[in-house]
């Protein structure tokens, strides 16, 4: 069981388990609170999300309720997606 590093595009896989690395711009990092972030990823589908912002820097896990989807393309924000692999 590991966490396996994902390049861009992927694919999303249905109960998979995700964690995104983040780097917030300078204004962003200003207003940024780890609620705000993590309605994002659950706006986008995420289900379960947790964020932990450090300055501009953070971290987001959540789970893929969804369909099997490809071609999935990051964010800026989003530097390194990994995903669980039992």
């Amino acid at each position: 069981m590991a966490w396996v590093a994902l390049t861009s595009p992927f694919s999303l896989k249905n109960g998979a388990q995700y964690s995104a690395a983040i780097h917030l711009s300078w204004g962003e990092k200003l207003i940024a609170t780890n609620p705000m972030v993590a309605q994002k990823f659950k706006a986008a589908g995420f289900d379960n999300v947790t964020c932990a912002l450090n300055g501009a820097t953070g971290t987001v896990e959540g789970s893929w309720p969804g369909p099997d989807t490809d071609g999935v393309t990051l964010p800026s924000e989003v530097t390194t997606v990994w995903q669980w692999m039992p």
